[in-house]
């Protein structure tokens, strides 16, 4: 998927050997300890012949080869954090970066007083296209009317089964008392009648057999995804912060679910953060959040990354 993302958009792709960073004891570790050596190895090779200016990482176990292939190879490393809580491989690329990059400014108590030295908040990264949706699209692509209220539910681009599960149950009339409860009379979605369902179920995992007149299936939603923004009327989706900084940027109501088995509870404390000052329901947490200024709101946002992109310039302008 990262493969036809990148290609269609004209940009060059370069596959790695990677190996998943655990928590936890597992004979995998040592197989993926070799993974990332090999990694490390492909890397350097591909940065040897690009020859770039800047290394921009925003972390994940596949961008760690890279990162310390680009340390060895004295290439300049920016790093950014779109989690409150930042991940493993970004904990370990802090350490060679030469600067690291936040959304909040709660991110810092995770950091080592060497690597509060290097940050700059700029704010998650927003794509601009996302602020361009057309409803019409959106309805031509989904098959509604417009004369219902639209709930969009997604799971990120691998799906979710947890909130697939709560979709069918919704669409079957079991869930009615749940919703009714967590949308509250804010949302003015009280009934599955009453309501346009478009499911993005991830790659692979379409419901089987799910199909009536309010609700359009999708297993994957890119460049229509701005168009399925533009006529949702309520969201439920997880918690990770760039989905979440995507539609506070959009004003949008929101239901959050987190994935409660993420690793370091990342999903959890985006949650909080963003049902704070939007005013957000929590699936599983607080439903009484209340919205404050939108200048709190304003800081976590990068529309179009602009923030982001003036550090990576003046570290390619001021050289190696």
């Amino acid at each position: 998927m990262d493969r036809e993302l990148v290609e269609a958009s004209g940009v060059s792709f370069k596959g790695i050997s990677a190996g998943k960073l655990r928590r936890y004891f597992s004979w995998e570790n040592f197989k993926d300890f070799f993974k990332v050596l090999g990694g490390i190895r492909q890397s350097w090779k591909i940065l040897k012949n690009f020859k770039p200016d800047v290394v921009f990482s925003k972390g994940g176990y596949v961008a760690l080869p890279v990162v310390l292939a680009a340390y060895l190879a004295r290439i300049p490393v920016v790093v950014h954090e779109s989690d409150i809580v930042p991940g493993l491989a970004n904990k370990i690329t802090f350490r060679v970066a030469r600067k690291i990059l936040l959304s909040f400014e709660k991110s810092r108590e995770y950091l080592s007083e060497k690597s509060k030295k290097k940050v700059a908040i700029t704010g998650n990264i927003v794509r601009k296209e996302i602020m361009k949706g057309q409803k019409e699209s959106g309805y031509k692509l989904t098959g509604f009317s417009g004369e219902r209220k639209v709930l969009l539910v997604m799971g990120g681009s691998q799906g979710a089964v947890e909130i697939n599960e709560m979709v069918e149950d919704f669409i079957g009339g079991s869930l009615d008392s749940v919703l009714r409860r967590v949308l509250g009379e804010d949302f003015k979605i009280m009934r599955n009648e009453d309501v346009d369902v478009v499911h993005i179920t991830g790659v692979g995992k379409m419901i089987e057999g799910l199909k009536k007149e309010n609700y359009c299936g999708l297993e994957y939603a890119n460049e229509n995804l701005k168009d399925l923004y533009a006529i949702a009327d309520i969201i439920v989706t997880r918690g990770g912060a760039g989905s979440l900084a995507e539609l506070a940027a959009l004003d949008k109501d929101v239901i959050i679910v987190p994935m409660r088995e993420a690793s370091r509870g990342e999903q959890d404390v985006n949650a909080g953060y963003f049902a704070d000052i939007m005013g957000w329901r929590i699936i599983g947490g607080d439903e009484n959040k209340m919205r404050v200024v939108d200048s709190e709101k304003n800081l976590a946002l990068d529309i179009g990354g602009e923030k982001a992109a003036e550090i990576i310039l003046k570290m390619k302008n001021e050289g190696k």
